[in-house]
């Protein structure tokens, strides 16, 4: 499995692990790390017009983030500078599994949705 480093200005990006953010945009830490991903799809429709995307709370590793990008993007080389807004340097970390005990960490849902499976 292929991990990936990429840079990405945070100035358009609206950062939902601060209590003014969401209190601001009318969303709770919990309904942001909620199985239930309504509130999430409801708050992004409101933003998608405005803003890059959003930095959440992990719900799948407290005190970690999530970066969640709105709109199409395209990979450029590391050493580039991004000339437009849909471009972001990346480059490619490392081939190989996740640290030994990360899965072991994970929170896992109560219940598997219907036609998946729990990992």
């Amino acid at each position: 499995m292929p991990f990936w480093v990429c840079r990405i200005s945070t100035a358009m990006l609206v950062d939902l692990r601060r209590a003014d953010m969401q209190e601001e945009h009318s969303i709770t830490e919990a309904e942001l790390i909620n199985d239930d991903w309504t509130a999430c799809q409801l708050l992004a429709e409101r933003l998608l017009p405005r803003v890059a995307g959003v930095i959440a709370p992990c719900a799948a590793l407290p005190a970690a983030a999530n970066v969640t990008l709105f709109g199409r993007r395209r990979a450029i080389d590391w050493e580039s500078r991004p000339a437009l807004a849909s471009t972001i340097p990346t480059t490619r970390a490392a081939i190989g599994r996740p640290p030994t005990g990360l899965v072991d960490r994970v929170r896992r849902p109560t219940a598997a949705p219907p036609g998946s499976t729990l990992f």
